[in-house]
Formats: structure tokens, C-alpha cells, sequence
């Protein structure tokens, strides 16, 4: 078990009790607010850093220290076999030990705090360009005149845009990595100090793109080649904004495959690796099963729902040649939250979507779109009232029968119209032996639907079995729903569309 009190600092921002809610909220109401608690340490009687703790000059209290980033946090957490790398709170603050001053959290986290201890060895690559920044036209603002980024976890860079600028900078992303480049901008992020982010093509097209009136931007890769692949990354200023700011660079291995735990030896059941939340990497093209449709900032979940989601769509696309990639919707934002905390405006139920265990994923549909569009033309703004003439049952079926292979799958939640379309593909399937008895049988444990599960007309949820190393008090949390708001996207410009083809 954790520390007493010592929750993951997602919580503070979205957990819910379960009492506090039954079933789906529409728009017919509002989510009840989420609670804010604040957490205390538990004493064990200091640590290695302990008769530091509170010097003069010190801004914290006795028997406490300033983190890596001079927040007060307790120091016996130090060495007590938790990583804090900011997955952990200490008086509504998220707290980071992850840093070579207490060495790497005495030894809790990774140098470098990657997860798997997979690239801490990593040298910088002689072939990217150094990094430089101008403040000016000039320097730096085409693919040809780009600086360089180096693919190591948590390096960091500083540079500014000022009037008439725009910065352009480039990484070379290993074979079989994951890595995502996140903007942290010094003001608000919007008005004034308004920056974007994008990742170009060679010919200058934006692939995508995270553009928000938030404080920070972040786009994630992952290179799935045997070689090395370069990435172009693009800060814009929105209507003339200027503003100074940081690119975070996050980087660690990455892998194709339903098991995430089978990828690293030894990783325990809770808080390894594959519980860590990672933004789902954008696709490389029309090769892949599955992308992220919805804004980036949108799209953070946990490494093995990851891992099993991408597996589930590949093999889709394995049994039936020239299917569309599968859209994926809403997951949490970047610390574990639901959609739209950092906007102040919740997308779903408070107390779903967070700690990246549930994702909105689309129908695959007859005209191989496979979007997050509604599947059955009748409709009355939550259910289907007619057939799902849209809905590619079949495939569907089959990608539902893949993930429920997995033991920690919660549930799967879907419109009653389609949850008899795919049952009765289930049971097709099974009869050709396309699938065993026993992902058959899970249809009737894991598929749910019903007058709890409204606005579920255009995608399933997808919810993962709680981890006792994220959950507290034996409380249930509701089944997740979309809330009609949430089917528009409000942008400040298009979206981009995926590029066919890109990478292969």
C-alpha cells in the first residue's frame, strides 16, 4: 500500500466519490464538483535528507525539504520506495524528488525518471543541430535554418518569440521510441502570450498540431522504424503574441503489443511503468489501426491502455485488409484529469476520465470513416431510435473481442441499438471461429449498455480495471459518458487531417 493520505496528484484535480454520483450526467444537469482534499505526510522518522530539512533559508517547515523544483514536501519521502516524479501530492502541490540533487529520489525513480530505464544511457546525437534561439526573424525560423532538440528525458530548452517571430527546431527520434515535446509557456497562454506548437512536414504542412489558450502545448511521436526518423516542430505566435517559454522533452521506449508488462521484466502489478500516463503518440499514417482524433491536450492515458488499444486496431486491420485507421476520442489531460479541467469546463461526469484509465473510441462504420460520428441516423440527441444502419458491426465486434482478452478491462460501454449489432456479430464470429468461447462469454460480463449510458450513439467507452496502487477507499466510480458539449470541437483554426501514407 501507499503511505497513508499519499494519493496520486491527479486526485486532487478530479476524484469523486461514487456516492456523490449514479450513472451519466447530461445536459439536462451539471457534474457534481470535484473534491480538492489536501494531504499531510505520514511521519516515519526522517530520511537520509532529513537534517536538511527545514534549514534557515528555507522557506518549509521542520522535517521537510524543498523538492527539484523548491516546493516543500516532506523528507522521509525520500528512498521510501516511491518514485515522486510528480505522480504524488503533498499539500495540494505535486511533488518532483526526480532530479540528480536527491539522486533520482534516492534511488525511487530512474535516472532521468524514464520509465523502463531504457534510455539512461543515452548520448546526444552528433548529427542534430545545437540549439540556439534568436528572438528575431532570422535564426531558426525555417526547416532549413532549424535547431535541434537531443531525444534524452527531461531535457529542457529556453527560448522566446518576439515580434515577427517563429522558431522552428528539429529531433531525430530512435527506432522504437516514444517521445513527446511539450511548450511551457511563461504567462497564461493566451491574449498576449498565445504560442502553438506544431509538427511540420517536409513541405511545410502541419501533421498536427496543439494549439489551446492554455500555459502549455505538447505533440507526442513515436517511430516504430527500424531507423532513426526526423521530426520538425513548429512555435507559432497566435495573432502576433510574444512570450518566452521552455520545450520539455519526455522520451522512452516504446512497443506494439496487447501486454505492456510483458515488455519489462519485473514490472510489478501497480506503479511500474505501464501504469504511467503518456500522451497516445499521433500516427505515423494510414499503415496504423488506430489514431488520436481529438486534441492532444485531450489525449493522455495510461502506457498499457495504450499498449492494448493500438494492438486491438492493428489486428482488426490484420484481418481485414484496407481498413480505415479507428479515431480515438477523449481521454484524460496530461496530470490524469478529465477533459476540460484545465479549460474549467469538464467534457464529461466529474470523476471519469481521469488517471488515464478510461479512452472514447469510435464505431468502425460501413462507409470507413471510423470516426466519431453517430452510427445510426435516428437518433434523439443521446440513443439510437432506429437501426445502426452506419455501424460496421463485424469489425467492431472484432476489436471489442480483442480487448477483452485483457484482465484488467472494466468495461466496455456502448448504445443498446449497437450492443445488439455486436452481439450478434459476437456470436457470427464465434460460429466461423474467428473468435474463442471465451471472448465470446465476455460479452456478456464486460459489454454494457442501457439508460445509464446515454450520448453513445458515436463512440464506445472504454474503462480500465482500478489498480489498487491508484485507487482509494473501495469507492466504485460511475461509468464515464460524453456529454453533448462535447461532440463539437471548438478550435481556433481547422484541425489537421492525418496524412496519408507519412513516415512509411
Amino acid at each position: 500500500m501507499h503511505p497513508t493520505l499519499r494519493l496520486p496528484f491527479s486526485f486532487l484535480i478530479s476524484f469523486v466519490l461514487a456516492a456523490a454520483l449514479s450513472g451519466c450526467y447530461g445536459v439536462w444537469g451539471s457534474p457534481p464538483e470535484a473534491e480538492d482534499p489536501s494531504e499531510d505526510a505520514e511521519s516515519k522518522g526522517g530520511g537520509v535528507y532529513a537534517a536538511e530539512a527545514g534549514d534557515s533559508g528555507s522557506a518549509c517547515d521542520p522535517g521537510e525539504i524543498e523538492d527539484c523544483d523548491g516546493v516543500c514536501a516532506p523528507a522521509d519521502w525520500i528512498d521510501d520506495g516511491y518514485c515522486d516524479d510528480g505522480s504524488y501530492s503533498y499539500g495540494g502541490e505535486a511533488i518532483h524528488l526526480d532530479c540528480a540533487e536527491y539522486e533520482w529520489d534516492g534511488g525511487d525513480c530512474p535516472p532521468g525518471d524514464d520509465p523502463g530505464d531504457d534510455d539512461d544511457d543515452v548520448t546526444p546525437d552528433p548529427s542534430v543541430p545545437g540549439w540556439g534561439d534568436d528572438c528575431s526573424p532570422g535564426l531558426n525560423d525555417t526547416v532549413a535554418t532549424a535547431v535541434g532538440v537531443q531525444v534524452i528525458d527531461g531535457q529542457t530548452y529556453a527560448g522566446e518569440i518576439c515580434a515577427g517571430d517563429t522558431d522552428v527546431f528539429v529531433l531525430n527520434l530512435p527506432p522504437e521510441t516514444w517521445a513527446s515535446v511539450e511548450l511551457d509557456i511563461s504567462g497564461s497562454g493566451s491574449g498576449g502570450s498565445d504560442l502553438d506548437l506544431y509538427e511540420l512536414v517536409a513541405d511545410g504542412q502541419s501533421v498536427q498540431n496543439s494549439y489551446t489558450t492554455n500555459g502549455y502545448e505538447r505533440l507526442a511521436v513515436y517511430n516504430q522504424t527500424a531507423s532513426p526518423r526526423q521530426h520538425v516542430f513548429q512555435v507559432h505566435p497566435y495573432q502576433g503574441a510574444t512570450a518566452s517559454y521552455e520545450v520539455v522533452v519526455r522520451a522512452s521506449a516504446y512497443h506494439d503489443g496487447m501486454e505492456c508488462d510483458d515488455f519489462y521484466s519485473g514490472s510489478p502489478a501497480e506503479g511500474g511503468p505501464c501504469n504511467l500516463i503518456m500522451q497516445f503518440p499521433r500516427s505515423n499514417g494510414t499503415f496504423e489501426g488506430s489514431y488520436p482524433e481529438h486534441p492532444p491536450v485531450w489525449s493522455s492515458v495510461r502506457r498499457e491502455v495504450a499498449y492494448l488499444i493500438r494492438w486491438a486496431a492493428d489486428e482488426v486491420m490484420d484481418r481485414y485488409p484496407g481498413t480505415t485507421p479507428l479515431g480515438l476520442l477523449d481521454m484524460s489531460e496530461k496530470d490524469g484529469s478529465t477533459p476540460g479541467t484545465l479549460a474549467g469546463s469538464l467534457r464529461h461526469p466529474s470523476g471519469t476520465h481521469v488517471n488515464g484509465n478510461d479512452m472514447d473510441v469510435a464505431y468502425y462504420q460501413n462507409d470507413g470513416a471510423n470516426n466519431g460520428d453517430i452510427v445510426c441516423p435516428s437518433h434523439n440527441g443521446q440513443f439510437c431510435t432506429g437501426p445502426a444502419t452506419l455501424l460496421d458491426a463485424e469489425r467492431t465486434a472484432y476489436f471489442l473481442a480483442q480487448i477483452f482478452l485483457h484482465p484488467d478491462l472494466r468495461i466496455v460501454g456502448v448504445d443498446p441499438v449497437v450492443a445488439d449489432d455486436v452481439i450478434e456479430a459476437a456470436d457470427d464470429l464465434l460460429a466461423s471461429g474467428a473468435i474463442s468461447q471465451y471472448q465470446r462469454n465476455r460479452f456478456d460480463s464486460k459489454l454494457a449498455w442501457g439508460s445509464g449510458w446515454p450520448f453513445h450513439h458515436h463512440h464506445l467507452h472504454f474503462s480500465w480495471d482500478w489498480e489498487a496502487g491508484w485507487y482509494s477507499g473501495g469507492s466504485v466510480l460511475p461509468d464515464g459518458c460524453m456529454v453533448e458539449a462535447s461532440v463539437v470541437e471548438v478550435t481556433k483554426e481547422p484541425a489537421f487531417s492525418l496524412v496519408p501514407q507519412l513516415g512509411s
